[in-house]
């Protein structure tokens, strides 16, 4: 008798979550239940936090203007940090590396059970990718964002030394030669929806037609992707940009959307000490002041997204 086993990643974190059960697994697959019709939570599965404004590379259509003389927040003080919960992910901006606390930060979270993901240039990886490679290993760093620049054999295969790497990309920025460079690698993508915000703002008004052009490319070469890389996700504005929703079957969309904005994540700044319904906010009326824990912050969000 032949017994087939199917490998399945590890589950490393399982708990609840309000009216849900919430489990994570190492290949970074979340998965949630719940009994009732809506998924209510009290606190959210994942934040989105900056942690510095500076950073060298100077993209011309950086959302948050950062500059090489731009500030790093304080990330150890802030006491919502301590209401962080077991399972709970970050998605953190590493940018150049270098801020002074980031090693302390990284630790600290490790040991609440706090799962942080970085996110991190293309030119930056590659010059920091052993201690990228050493802080994933130790389990500080769960997963990577790597900001593609401009895809290379020398780049797809550092990339696959890392498991839980994820290339991000940008509607309307990701040229079509970059895309058949990546096809077939067994590569996961998150195509992000173009902010034009900050940098982002001047730089759209530039290179409007361009833009236009790439985003619509993109739009029409997206059911041909599907198969090519091991997944490709999106976040809530490239779904909007490029609906995404028409990939696939009404039925296995329902099982895969997570939610609209502020469902279960919200966004923190800890440079301007203000958090929000997403990083595009910038009406000063919905920027509000970092609390003291994660659970009433989000009640602000959740209050927010009911007045709309």
């Amino acid at each position: 008798m032949i017994k087939i086993i199917e490998k399945k990643p590890k589950l490393v974190a399982d708990y609840l979550n309000g009216n849900s059960h919430i489990k994570l697994y190492k290949d970074g697959t979340r998965i949630i239940e719940t009994e009732d019709d809506e998924i209510k939570l009290d606190f959210p599965l994942n934040m989105d936090v900056t942690i510095t404004h500076r950073c060298d590379h100077g993209c011309k259509f950086c959302y948050l203007n950062c500059t090489p003389d731009g500030e790093h927040a304080d990330i150890l003080k802030p006491s919502f940090l301590d209401t962080l919960h077991l399972g709970t992910e970050l998605a953190i901006n590493l940018n150049c590396m270098d801020h002074p606390q980031l090693s302390k930060f990284l630790i600290r979270m490790r040991d609440k059970g706090v799962f942080v993901n970085g996110t991190i240039n293309q030119d930056h990886f590659m010059k920091y990718h052993k201690v990228l490679e050493g802080l994933c290993k130790s389990k500080c760093l769960w997963g990577l964002g790597i900001s593609l620049t401009k895809a290379t054999p020398e780049f797809i295969q550092l990339v696959k030394r890392f498991p839980n790497a994820v290339i991000h990309v940008i509607n309307g920025i990701l040229l079509p030669d970059d895309i058949e460079m990546m096809r077939n690698h067994g590569l996961k993508l998150l195509i992000l929806g173009y902010k034009n915000i900050g940098r982002g703002e001047d730089y759209q008004i530039e290179n409007d037609v361009m833009l236009h052009m790439r985003q619509r490319y993109l739009y029409d070469v997206l059911p041909t992707l599907v198969n090519c890389f091991e997944v490709i996700s999106f976040d809530n504005l490239a779904i909007e940009q490029l609906n995404a929703k028409r990939l696939v079957a009404n039925e296995q969309w329902d099982e895969l959307y997570q939610g609209e904005e502020g469902t279960s994540t919200f966004a923190i700044d800890m440079v301007d000490g203000v958090f929000s319904l997403n990083s595009m906010v910038t009406d000063p009326q919905r920027l509000y002041p970092i609390m003291n824990t994660v659970e009433d912050m989000f009640a602000v969000i959740q209050s927010e997204r009911k007045r709309k």
